[in-house]
């Protein structure tokens, strides 16, 4: 209930008691009631007046209390405002939030990722250290090796130089051979002729392998010797699967092999390790 109405409740009770005493009164010492009502018009309009005379307070507080109470409506609408701004203001800095974390769990992700990768990549570091290292050893040795290559290939030099030379005298040799083989062949063709038999002049038959071969020094190693009666200077035909591909002079004999110089080969042939020899037979 408002003050104005408390106040107006308050006045008609004073007036209601006023009235109840003033007719109290009259009954009790029966007087005139004209003037008594007038004495009691004139007494109640006087506390009337007295009453809104007490009342203007009131009415003045009132005034104020309307005008604070339009202040504090207006201070409420505006704090309401001000609360729904804050809840919009919340929303966003949640919303905000949420996709601080959103990005905030992407660029974990994408940091976790770039750890991984670093981990890769210096996994990988790590291995073209190892292999650097390891190619830096096989360069040094293969430096060594190229150094004891370059000695070696002039020592072969050397020893090719030689080799030729030898070669040249060897091929000269076996022009000379070659020839004293052919003049001895004519004449034993002649004496064969002439009715002389030569098979207790020739070498006996022997059989065997070629157990070595150097094609290009020329030389062989056969695997029959002393026990098998050979000698220096014995002559064997080379064959291959029953084709004769060349011929061996024996040169140096042991007990169960023997070294022989090759005399002649097949064009665009070699003698070959499994090669089986047979005494030669002009």
């Amino acid at each position: 209930m408002s003050t104005l109405a408390k106040i107006l409740v308050i006045i008609n009770l004073v007036l209601s008691v006023a009235f109840f005493g003033v007719t109290s009164t009259l009954f009790m010492v029966r007087k005139n009631w004209r003037a008594s009502y007038e004495e009691l018009r004139t007494s109640t309009q006087a506390e009337l007046a007295e009453q809104i005379k007490s009342f203007e307070p009131y009415k003045t507080s009132m005034g104020n209390m309307r005008t604070e109470n339009r202040g504090l409506l207006e201070a409420r609408n505006n704090l309401q405002s001000e609360n729904n701004q804050l809840k919009e203001q919340i929303q966003n800095l949640t919303s905000e939030k949420e996709s601080l974390t959103e990005a905030n769990k992407e660029q974990l992700a994408l940091l976790k990722k770039q750890e991984e990768n670093n981990q890769r990549l210096n996994d990988n570091i790590a291995n073209l250290n190892s292999q650097n290292e390891t190619l830096r050893n096989e360069r040094q040795k293969a430096v060594s090796d190229k150094q004891a290559a370059v000695v070696a290939y002039t020592s072969l030099s050397i020893d090719l130089s030689k080799t030729q030379e030898e070669l040249t005298n060897a091929r000269a040799d076996l022009q000379e051979s070659n020839q004293q083989v052919e003049k001895f062949e004519i004449m034993i063709a002649a004496a064969e002729k002439n009715g002389y038999k030569l098979d207790q002049f020739q070498q006996p038959q022997i059989n065997g392998v070629i157990d070595a071969v150097s094609n290009e020094e020329n030389i062989v190693v056969i695997s029959v010797g002393k026990d098998q009666k050979v000698e220096h200077g014995h002559v064997f035909a080379v064959r291959r699967g029953g084709d004769y591909i060349g011929k061996i002079e024996v040169t140096d004999v042991y007990q169960d092999l023997s070294g022989a110089r090759v005399i002649y080969t097949k064009e665009n042939t070699n003698i070959q390790v499994g090669d089986t020899i047979e005494t030669f037979r002009s």
